[in-house]
């Protein structure tokens, strides 16, 4: 179990400080969202496709199989 222990106004858990959890984690669901949505214009536009098809995995594999050389 966690050890929760409150010093002034911010709350430690385990050694790291509760703003920098909240951060980081914004920081990467930022990340996240703005790779979602460069994909989706930019396999449109480039790939000559629907959007919103990059987001399914059988087009991940296809790329795989394309780059790797398999059949």
């Amino acid at each position: 179990m966690k050890s929760v222990a409150k010093k002034g106004t911010t709350t430690r858990i385990k050694g790291v400080s509760c703003p920098y959890l909240a951060a980081l984690s914004h920081c990467s669901f930022l990340l996240f969202a703005s790779v979602m949505v460069g994909l989706v214009p930019g396999y449109s536009i480039v790939g000559d496709g629907e959007g919103l098809r990059i987001l399914r995995v059988e087009t991940w594999q296809d790329l795989y199989q394309y780059i790797s050389g398999g059949t």
